[in-house]
């Protein structure tokens, strides 16, 4: 089991959702990282059992520091998303820009934020 870091809501859903991207994506990026269906194809949603919640993250917070600008991260802040912690997942994939984990529990379920507002938790 691994500890992984991301940025959710307090729902737990992640910011790449129908609708919201061009409120927080910076126009002044050069590039874009790629999506985890470019590194890790369909073929990995295969390997989500039943019952199990899936996500996008990174293995430190350094690495999701090199995904989302700090311009990013503050508009995110502005809509309710934080950067959270997460222990006791299982790594399904993992490349030099994100992986992708499932556990039993909701997303939303022991968050650990470690940085943003406290009434997320």
């Amino acid at each position: 089991m691994s500890t992984i870091y991301r940025v959710q809501c307090k729902a737990g859903r992640g910011p790449f959702k129908p609708g919201l991207s061009h409120l927080w994506i910076d126009e002044n990026r050069d590039t874009w990282p790629p999506t985890f269906m470019e590194e890790f194809g369909t073929k990995i949603l295969k390997k989500i059992p039943n019952g199990c919640h899936r996500g996008c993250g990174f293995h430190s917070l350094k690495q999701l520091e090199r995904w989302f600008t700090p311009v990013e991260l503050d508009r995110l802040s502005l809509l309710g998303y934080r950067v959270v912690r997460l222990d006791n997942v299982r790594v399904l994939a993992r490349s030099k820009h994100q992986l992708i984990f499932i556990r039993k529990k909701p997303l939303s379920e022991g968050a650990k934020i470690q940085y943003g507002e406290l009434e997320h938790a």
